[in-house]
């Protein structure tokens, strides 16, 4: 069972060690990479769950070129199943080309601190790796 608060910013008080705005996204992205390398759903989601916390809005294109998750509605419907309150906008992007393309963005309705579990077998493959000791 993959517990979210085995992930340090979801504990109680930890909005006092979140930084404040601005924010940069894509250093807070290649961190979360770092920590959470692998392609396993758990991993996914503990990226996805981590950027939600820090950035409190993350993107489905920045879940695919940024966090390498490449099914984030999935990993977003996971996160709402383990208890997290996360509500889907509609959001519009300028391609290199110049066209608009139309994107959801996720958003954090609360950082509280919540009693989340979920239920998900890990095994070594898919098992978020921390460096924290």
């Amino acid at each position: 069972m993959l517990n979210l608060e085995l992930f340090p910013n979801t504990l109680a008080g930890a909005d006092a060690r979140l930084p404040e705005f601005p924010v940069d996204r894509s250093a807070t992205f290649e961190k979360l990479l770092e920590r959470y390398p692998g392609n396993g759903y758990g991993q996914q989601c503990a990226r996805m769950a981590q950027a939600l916390f820090l950035l409190r809005t993350v993107s489905t294109h920045e879940c695919r070129a940024f966090l390498d998750i490449y099914h984030p509605n999935a990993r977003k419907h996971e996160l709402t199943l383990a208890g997290m309150r996360i509500i889907t906008e509609r959001g519009s992007m300028r391609t290199s080309r110049g066209d608009v393309r139309h994107i959801g963005v996720y958003v954090l309705r609360s950082r509280e601190p919540q009693s989340v579990q979920w239920e998900i077998p890990l095994d070594q493959e898919s098992a978020p790796r921390t460096t924290d000791a």
